[in-house]
Order: C-alpha cells, then structure tokens, then sequence
C-alpha cells in the first residue's frame, strides 16, 4: 500500500464521522480524508501562535494608548495657572496658587533670569484688600532668580494669618524700567 505525500494512517476511533461516509473497502479514500484532516491540524497549528502574536501586539498597542491617554489626562507636571504658564517672565509662585501651607512657609515668585521684584505684598484674605509690604524683607536668591520671605520675629509679618492669604508680587523686565506686570494668588494656612 503506497501511501501520497503527507498521509498518515489514522485509527479509525478518529475518523468514526468521516468513516460513515467512505466505502469500506476505499483505502484511498480513508488516506484523502486523513491527509485533509492533517493538513487542517496543521493550519490551526499554524494560526494559533499568530493569534497569540495578534492579541499580544493588540496589548502593547492598547497598554501604549493608556499611557498617552493618562498622559493627556496628567498634563506635563506643570502648573494649570494660566497666569504663570503663559507668562514669559514667572518660573513660579511659592506657594503654588491654592496650596494648604503651615504659619512660617517661606513666600515669593521665581523670576525669570531677565527680570527683577519691584514689590511683594502679603494680605491676611483671599482678596489681597489689606496688603502688607514685605519687599525690604526678601532674600534674592541670585543664581535662581527667586525673591522669597519667610515670616519671623521682626519682621512685617511674623506668621501667615490662619485660613487664607494673597501674595501680590510686581516685576518688571531689567531692560524695560518702568514697564511692570503684576501677579497675585492666594493660598491657605492650617
């Protein structure tokens, strides 16, 4: 018995549905079917590891989409005050706008390196009405460009009022003297 290319012989517990329809007596029947049959294993063989290539690339492109997603949703880190991130001339504020600060937390602006405090103010309410000037109190931190007052015994302001307080800080471009800009933002104290 010659068997064609690829044909195996197959027990016939295996090809009981297949064996219903074939003449008993066709052996070259039985081999059709059974190369047919191994060549279907074969192409599931065949499928199943790029069907687990497809929905591991369809992981890693959906596990991609969620970090863009949580990155769009984070933002870069950076502060939301459009005060501040569209200003040229503010690095930043200290405290950040809205932040929850102790009585002795240092106050001030970071300055970009081209321009320079004129004045710093510090009111006791939310709405910068009753401002006290700070400016003689400051410390220039140089390299940084940052004014910065810490409340303290002697000066101006020796704690941060309890509750809310404005910070109001007018700079001006070194090159232009007499054009100044203004800031305010208001943060609160436990």
């Amino acid at each position: 018995m010659s068997l064609s290319r690829g044909a195996r012989l197959i027990d016939a517990t295996v090809l009981s549905p297949w064996r219903q329809r074939v003449a008993p007596d066709s052996t070259l029947a039985l081999h059709a079917l059974s190369d047919r049959r191994y060549d279907r294993l074969l192409w599931q063989d065949q499928w199943v590891p790029r069907r687990q290539k497809l929905i591991f690339a369809a992981f890693v492109i959906a596990g991609l989409g969620f970090f863009v997603i949580a990155g769009i949703i984070g933002g870069t880190g950076t502060t939301d005050d459009i005060s501040v991130s569209d200003n040229p001339a503010i690095d930043g504020l200290i405290p950040e706008r809205g932040d929850a600060v102790l009585q002795q937390q240092t106050v001030g602006v970071d300055l970009a390196a081209e321009y320079r405090l004129l004045t710093l103010t510090i009111s006791p309410d939310a709405r910068c009405s009753s401002p006290v000037d700070v400016t003689e109190f400051t410390r220039h931190v140089e390299g940084l460009q940052q004014y910065l007052f810490t409340p303290a015994i002697g000066t101006p302001i020796e704690a941060l009022s309890g509750e809310f307080n404005c910070a109001r800080a007018v700079f001006e471009k070194i090159s232009r003297p007499g054009e100044f800009q203004e800031i305010d933002w208001a943060f609160s104290v436990n």
